[in-house]
């Protein structure tokens, strides 16, 4: 029984999540093949339930985190040390509000935040080197901004210091990502007068159910008794 139950499981993750494809192809997709980044799962899942369409985003790492973002934010500016990624990218944009830059050299990388000038609502960090990349994501962040680090737990003693930090709130979202063998954790650091519109009230991930508690009632209030 609890054999049956494990394979059902094993066999939810992969048609709902595109787990089992992922790893296949070491190219994140979801069930359906549209682009997602290599965050872990639970913070996907948080993110895509959010309303970014105003925002405008800044990458440091370009891949199908920037086809992701570009179904879903007004701008995207995104830099990458490896020019294989750069081209990859630049041939599957869609979008005329993304723009993918290549900076071989790590301070040119770094540095080309600042480039466009103005400030970012959402600054991604996942390509080394991620230490330098930060202090530079902070200074370009808007006051109610968020910075997506990825892979966070590789650096626990930069994450020591941001903790201690009063001007930011740091939340973990540990698990899988696309087509990972192992859990892992991608980090967001929100300014603390962070705030973006849900899109759904009552979330269900994929794979999900939706159920809803007996003891779940609307608020009563005068103009609804």
């Amino acid at each position: 029984m609890r054999l049956i139950k494990y394979l059902r499981f094993l066999l939810n993750l992969s048609t709902t999540s595109g787990h089992v494809k992922n790893f296949l192809r070491q190219l994140p997709v979801d069930s359906c093949g549209e682009p997602v980044p290599w965050y872990t799962y639970p913070a996907i899942d948080y993110l895509s339930n959010l309303d970014f369409s105003d925002a405008r985003i800044f990458e440091f790492g370009t891949g199908q985190s920037t086809l992701f973002w570009e179904r879903r934010a007004r701008e995207v500016i995104a830099v990458d040390l490896e020019a294989e990624w750069v081209e990859f990218v630049r041939a599957r944009t869609a979008s005329a509000g993304t723009r993918v830059l290549h900076r071989p050299a790590e301070h040119d990388f770094v540095s080309a935040i600042e480039e466009p000038g103005g400030l970012f609502d959402v600054v991604v960090v996942d390509s080394k080197p991620r230490n330098l990349a930060l202090p530079a994501a902070m200074s370009r962040l808007s006051e109610d901004g968020v910075i997506i680090f990825d892979n966070s737990d590789w650096y626990p003693e930069l994450f020591r210091r941001i903790r201690s930090q009063q001007d930011s709130l740091v939340v973990d979202f540990h698990g899988y990502s696309p087509g990972a063998i192992r859990p892992y954790t991608t980090s967001l650091i929100f300014r603390r007068s962070f705030y973006r519109n849900v899109l759904h009230s009552h979330f269900v991930p994929p794979g999900g159910k939706l159920i809803r508690s007996e003891h779940d009632r609307p608020t009563r209030t005068q103009d609804n008794p």
